[in-house]
This record gives C-alpha cells, structure tokens and sequence, in this order.
C-alpha cells in the first residue's frame, strides 16, 4: 500500500516515529495535521508491518495532547473494504502492533484527545 493510499485512509477515517516532534513555533494546533499524522504512522509502518504475516488491519488510534500514543487497538475488519482485512483482536499480533505503534510522535495539540483510524499491512 503506497503512501498517497494511506493518506487517503487518513482523510476518510478522522480528519513521528522515532524521535521529536515537530515543532509548532510556539502556537498549538488544535489537532495535528494530516500530514503530521501521516508521517508518524508511515515512521512506524515497517515495524508494524513486521507484526504478522499477509493482510490489512485498521488500527484505532489515540493520541494524547503531549503527541503521544494513549490508545492503539485493532478494529473490526470491514467486509466492504477493497484489500482483505484479518482480524487480529486479542491476538498476540495486535500486540506486537500496539507497541510499535506507541512510538509514534505528533507536536502537541490543544485538545485533550485526538482519534484516528489508520490502515497498516502485514507483510508475508
């Protein structure tokens, strides 16, 4: 899945990995941006990728308003979506998933939650 995709599925669902955040000048946005949100989901694609083997999984995702991941959970799959979705709740792959998605990082925002689904694919 190609990353113009996956900001797609940003866009429809609710609208960094690694190190720092970016910084916002001073100034908070009331959420993070599409871009930022992107950026930070695609940081930590490969080691969620690396969570199991073939299929797509949307994963909830809560963000506290320090940019940092509060929740992760695997949804339902969708029988309508156009890649097969697997279900992987209360697996230990959904697992694996909510721990590298905890280390993604946005700049901080103003409101006290912010909530997205994001479409990641588990590699074969």
């Amino acid at each position: 899945m190609g990353r113009s995709v996956l900001a797609a599925f940003v866009l429809l669902a609710a609208c960094g990995a690694g190190t720092a955040p970016p910084s916002t000048g001073g100034a908070l946005h009331a959420t993070p941006t599409r871009q930022e949100v992107v950026s930070a989901m695609v940081g930590v694609s490969a080691p969620v990728g690396a969570c199991g083997e073939g299929g797509a999984v949307t994963m909830e995702i809560e963000l506290a308003p320090d940019g940092s991941v509060r929740s992760a959970a695997a949804r339902a799959p969708d029988p309508s979506a156009t890649v097969r979705e697997i279900d992987v709740r209360g697996t230990p792959v959904e697992a694996c998933m909510v721990a590298a998605i905890g280390a993604a990082r946005v700049a901080p925002f103003a409101r006290d939650t912010f909530r997205f689904g994001f479409p990641f694919v588990l590699r074969r």
